[in-house]
């Protein structure tokens, strides 16, 4: 009998007569793409189609007339055995057993996660266990990529939610920042000083979204590298007071690579603000011409900046006047931050200030 199967002839009690009459099974499960495996009631092998070989890494002659516990790995050998043997004792050959996922052992002594499913035959008045074995390694890689994606997905919509949130309460607290210049300013308005208000209160509201912008463009949602918002900023000062002043004043940063906590540095760029823009406003009447020094630097957990220019000075007294409003300002700013403040009007005026960089 040719059926393209393969089948035993050693078996001594007569695999050809158990089989007569079964030709046309046999050749159908020959062509099947899964791994089909024949074996009588007491586990001998007694067919293999092709799909089994290549799953298995063993030919069929290697495969038929021997145990088909030679497929599975030790440990599971008894387990198999016993759940062949609970299945050849129903009689209703119509049962197929719920498929089971497991492992194979292939010819080069590796393992591979297989599921497979069982059925028990009669075939010719003999008892046959049928089984179907599926490679399940593309499919368990496949589950596991899912998962990792689905965990990866989880873990950024979880960071999503957290900086909207976090995102929400930055943009609300920079608004009441903005809300508190407005009405410091207010309280002092003078309507000859009414556009320079509106000014001042334009480059505090460019540096706060300068700080948003840097968070974008770098994709960093908890710090901020300082000297180039500094720089940036700055030059949205100078275009703003470009009129009265911007081009005569020449501003020297010396600003070490420092990376500040976002709410620091939005502090803090509002304290540079409010310093540079004092100081092109004030230090430099008449078509003066002069440079203010910008410096940032920090040691440890401290962070100093420091704000200077060669201009015409001031009387200390002069920083309760309504006049110096922005120093004020800054003497509020530098409290949100913890820090200290030290002016000095020698030779122009210095102003520096020191703050933790974690609270």
């Amino acid at each position: 009998m040719h059926t393209g199967a393969q089948v035993s002839r050693s078996d001594s009690s007569g695999l050809e007569g158990r089989f007569e009459g079964a030709d046309p099974i046999l050749r159908m499960l020959a062509a099947l793409p899964t791994a089909i495996i024949l074996v009588d009631a007491s586990g001998i092998v007694v067919f293999v189609n092709a799909a089994t070989e290549a799953t298995f890494g063993y030919s069929s002659v290697e495969l038929i007339g021997r145990r088909v516990e030679r497929l599975a790995p030790r440990r599971l050998r008894a387990c198999h055995r016993s759940r062949r043997r609970e299945l050849l004792k129903s009689d209703d050959d119509r049962c197929m057993s719920q498929r089971i996922e497991s492992c194979g052992l292939r010819k080069d002594g590796s393992e591979i996660p297989i599921e497979i499913g069982l059925k028990s035959l009669t075939i010719a008045g003999s008892r046959f266990m049928l089984g179907s074995v599926i490679d399940i390694s593309t499919h368990r890689e496949s589950m596991e990529c899912l998962r990792q994606r689905m965990a990866d997905l989880t873990v950024k919509f979880d960071q999503r939610g957290a900086l909207l949130q976090i995102v929400h309460d930055r943009v609300t607290n920079n608004l009441q920042i903005v809300a508190s210049l407005l009405n410091m300013h207010v309280r002092q308005l003078d309507p000859s000083r009414a556009r320079d208000v509106l000014r001042e209160c334009r480059t505090c509201i460019d540096g706060i979204a300068l700080i948003h912008s840097r968070l974008y463009q770098t994709k960093e949602f908890s710090s901020i590298p300082f000297g180039d918002y500094a720089r940036s900023l700055i030059a949205t000062i100078l275009d703003a007071w470009a009129a009265p002043g911007g081009e005569r004043v020449n501003v020297r940063l010396d600003v070490q690579t420092v990376l500040l906590p976002v709410g620091r540095a939005i502090v803090c760029g509002l304290i540079v603000n409010e310093l540079v823009t004092n100081a092109i406003k004030h230090a430099f009447p008449m078509q003066r011409h002069g440079t203010i020094g910008v410096s940032l630097e920090s040691s440890e957990n401290t962070v100093r900046l420091q704000v200077s220019d060669d201009g015409i000075g001031m009387h200390l007294p002069e920083v309760e006047d309504a006049r110096f409003l922005g120093l004020r300002l800054v003497a509020s700013l530098v409290a949100r931050l913890n820090g200290l403040l030290d002016i000095r009007a020698s030779e122009g005026v210095t102003a520096t200030v020191e703050f933790p960089l974690y609270l």
